[in-house]
């Protein structure tokens, strides 16, 4: 189960959720997509709840996701790791730069629809 009281966040002030991610940075323009996504989701299909898409393909969950304002990748295989259960691995722009540094995967892009969490050793 979720911990998190997604329509509490949604009823919420921007600022106020801005003042909770404060330490993150860009708290303002994330707390704003954080709204943004949830009333979005609300008014297409009348809930927060995502579960629906648990066992669509992951594919295109991700290409859904990604039509929304607001979301990049990240925040995709965020919601797709926590949310949703799908097998995600999202890392911010430091995370792949050292990644990338210790020869671990190609700095250029990935062939076809290849994860970053299946390449193999």
């Amino acid at each position: 189960m979720d911990s998190v009281d997604w329509e509490a966040v949604r009823q919420a002030e921007t600022s106020e959720i801005a003042s909770i991610i404060e330490a993150r940075g860009q708290q303002t323009i994330i707390a704003g997509s954080i709204k943004g996504f949830l009333n979005r989701v609300v008014e297409m299909h009348k809930s927060i709840d995502l579960e629906w898409l648990r066992y669509a393909p992951p594919d295109d969950v991700k290409d859904y996701l990604l039509e929304f304002t607001g979301l990049g990748l990240k925040s995709v295989e965020c919601v797709r790791l926590l949310s949703i259960q799908h097998v995600a691995f999202p890392v911010d722009i430091n995370v792949a730069w050292i990644v990338f540094r210790l020869g671990w995967a190609p700095l250029k892009p990935l062939p076809g629809s290849l994860q970053f969490h299946l390449i193999e050793e």
